[in-house]
C-alpha cells in the first residue's frame, strides 16, 4: 500500500517534532527536547497503529512493541546519567522486537551467513574503536553490538523472502541500517571524538525508525 493523506500528515507531524527535538538539544531549549524527542516516536507509533495494512498481525504486533520500546528507552535516556544502562536495556529489547519481526524462515544459514558479512565490518570497527573507554559497560556494549548487527542481517535477508514486497523490504534494511549509524553517532559521542552533528545522529535515528513502521504499509 503506498502513503496516504494520513500517512502525509504523521510524516509531517514527525519532521516537525524531530526538527524541533533537534533544535531543543542546546541546554537553554532543553524543555523543547524533553518534549519533542519523545512526541516524534509517539507519531511514528500511531502511523503503525491507526493505519490499515496489509502486514501479518504478527509483524504489526512486534513492530510495535519494538517502538514502544524506544519510546521508553529515549525516556529513560534523557532523565539522568545514571539510567544509562536502564536506556540501553530497552533499546536493547526494542532490536530483539525487531529481529523477531524482521526474521524470515525460508532464509537458510548458509543466505543468513553471507548476509552478515554486510554489517559485521562496520559493527566491529565502531567496537573497535570504543572498546578501549567502555569499562564495566563492555559486556553490555557488546551484546548490544551483536543484537544491531543481528537486526540489520535479518533485514537484509528478509529481502530474500518471496512474500515480501521489494519497497517493504527496502524500508527495513534502509531503515536498519541507519538505526546503526545513529547508534554508532550515539556512542561516539558518549565515549569517543570527535562528535558528528546532532542533527545527522538524531536525524539519523528517526529516518531509521520512521522507515523500520514503514515497513507494516509498504507491502
Amino acid at each position: 500500500m503506498f502513503p496516504t493523506s494520513t500517512h502525509i500528515v504523521l510524516a509531517i507531524l514527525t519532521a516537525l517534532a524531530a526538527g524541533l527535538a533537534i533544535w531543543g538539544h542546546a541546554p537553554s531549549r532543553r524543555a523543547v527536547h524533553l518534549v519533542c524527542k519523545p512526541l516524534a516516536m509517539l507519531f511514528i507509533l500511531a502511523a503503525v497503529l491507526v493505519l490499515d495494512t496489509a502486514a501479518p498481525g504478527r509483524y504489526r504486533l512486534w513492530v510495535v512493541v519494538a517502538l514502544v520500546l524506544s519510546v521508553a528507552g529515549d525516556v529513560l535516556l534523557m532523565l539522568a546519567d545514571r539510567l544509562f544502562a536502564a536506556g540501553l536495556g530497552a533499546f536493547l529489547l526494542a532490536l530483539v522486537a525487531y529481529q523477531v519481526a524482521l526474521a524470515t524462515p525460508v532464509v537458510g544459514s548458509l543466505e543468513l551467513f553471507a548476509c552478515l558479512l554486510y554489517p559485521l565490518a562496520p559493527a566491529l570497527f565502531v567496537l573497535g574503536s570504543l572498546w578501549p573507554r567502555l569499562g564495566r559497560l563492555k559486556p553490555a556494549v557488546l551484546f548490544y553490538v551483536a543484537a544491531m548487527t543481528g537486526m540489520v542481517t535479518l533485514a537484509i535477508a528478509r529481502t530474500q523472502g518471496s512474500a515480501v514486497s521489494t519497497l517493504s523490504a527496502a524500508c527495513g534494511v534502509a531503515g536498519a541500517s541507519l538505526f546503526m549509524l545513529s547508534d554508532s553517532l550515539v556512542a561516539c559521542r558518549r565515549f569517543t571524538a570527535p562528535k558528528a552533528p546532532y542533527a545527522v545522529e538524531l536525524g539519523s535515528y528517526f529516518a531509521a525508525q520512521w522507515l523500520l513502521a514503514a515497513t507494516t504499509w509498504m507491502t
